[in-house]
């Protein structure tokens, strides 16, 4: 796993996001992260107006980056792991702290 490719998905991300593009953001899901992402949303603020990338640790074949939306005047950090699938990282799981 390499940190930095995890860090440029994990920022695509989280642009798609606060960008309102949910399509563009679940191209970086797997079927897993899929599972996971109404819990997830649900959760979230329904108008995001920032995401940040505030950190990415890797472990083994993963790497988990932290992930702050912020939007009606609160913040949300989501955790999501990431695996190489298919050359490329995807989101394996997702998870509120």
């Amino acid at each position: 796993m390499d940190e930095a490719k995890v860090r440029q998905h994990a920022e695509g991300h989280a642009a798609a996001m606060a960008d309102g593009d949910l399509r563009r953001a679940a191209r970086d899901l797997s079927d897993t992260g899929k599972a996971d992402a109404p819990s997830v949303m649900e959760n979230l603020p329904k108008s995001i107006d920032s995401a940040e990338v505030t950190g990415v640790v890797l472990s083994g074949d993963e790497a988990t980056a932290t992930i702050v939306y912020r939007g009606e005047g609160r913040e949300v950090a989501v955790e999501s792991r990431w695996a190489e699938q298919e050359g490329e990282p995807m989101i394996v799981g997702l998870s509120i702290p």
